[in-house]
């Protein structure tokens, strides 16, 4: 089951950088997660519960955190990635 995580318009890079952190601590594949707008809805197949945090310390090169706060701000819609890859389009469920 895919993961639908919505990312809110005010206070983005914080709130993918610490769904991301529960993602990686909680060992979910990042093909498992749909990062999407306030106004996608989540699929049939995907789940909008997010995995506990652990006490895990998660680390990453700050060149990486700087990265990624520019790409949150991007204004392309597929940013996060394409609707496609989240299910959305979905034709033949498994």
């Amino acid at each position: 089951m895919k993961h639908h995580i919505v990312i809110p318009r005010i206070g983005t890079a914080d709130a993918w950088r610490t769904a991301a952190r529960a993602f990686l601590q909680s060992g979910v594949p990042p093909d498992r997660i749909c990062w999407s707008e306030p106004d996608s809805a989540p699929s049939l197949f995907e789940t909008t519960e997010m995995p506990e945090q652990m006490a895990q310390k998660i680390t990453v090169p700050r060149r990486f955190i700087t990265m990624a706060n520019s790409v949150v701000w991007h204004r392309d819609p597929e940013r996060f990635g394409s609707p496609a890859s989240c299910g959305a389009c979905v034709q033949h469920p498994i």
